[in-house]
């Protein structure tokens, strides 16, 4: 999938693409990859598969080398009884992550809950790591999740088989900084989706 050499740049937060330049662009706004991939793909999936789309990570921050999002169908969102007078909104959601360093994306599912007390509110979205990862080719999707998987696989990405973003890194090549999911953070899908403070 990947040679040493573009493993040790991916570790570094170096892009392999041109176009690939978010990370490196000031203001993020002029960035071509939030112009050629960003701002059509958040149409489309608007537009043609009518999914609620929450971005969650867009890289922009300069914090993760990929770009979150969690979709759902329109009024997935339910609430659910909650204690004490707060209010809790759930929705089952479809996760992908776009690494903002090379075409690959990853899938996965979770919870999105949304908490509403008299004393503030908050949410919580789902991530993705290995143990959470689903391979889109072996799953079997809803008609909004092929909507939006074929429309991220048409901005040029793609969702490799788990087997290739499970496989160890080199000894000496580890993420430069630290990943969301559980130690050890040894296997190529923790250089292409990393994050730091």
């Amino acid at each position: 999938m990947f040679t040493v050499s573009e493993l040790e740049r991916l570790a570094s937060w170096g892009s392999l693409e041109s176009g690939f330049d978010l990370l490196d662009t000031i203001p993020r706004s002029e960035s071509q990859w939030r112009k050629r991939i960003e701002h059509p793909l958040m149409t489309r999936l608007k537009r043609q598969c009518s999914a609620s789309v929450v971005v969650s990570a867009h890289g922009q921050d300069g914090h993760s080398t990929y770009f979150h999002f969690f979709f759902h169908p329109d009024g997935a969102l339910k609430r659910r009884p909650a204690p004490r007078g707060e209010e809790l909104e759930q929705a089952e959601v479809s996760v992908v992550y776009l690494s903002l360093l090379t075409p690959v994306a990853v899938f996965g599912r979770g919870t999105y809950s949304v908490h509403r007390s008299p004393k503030g509110h908050g949410w919580s979205h789902p991530s993705i790591d290995l143990d959470t990862a689903l391979d889109p080719a072996m799953s079997r999707l809803s008609d909004l999740e092929k909507c939006v998987l074929d429309a991220v696989a048409d901005h040029g990405y793609r969702f490799p088989p788990l087997a290739e973003l499970e496989a160890m890194l080199p000894a000496h090549i580890r993420p430069q900084e630290y990943c969301l999911g559980r130690q050890p953070w040894d296997k190529i899908f923790h250089v292409l989706f990393a994050n730091t403070d």
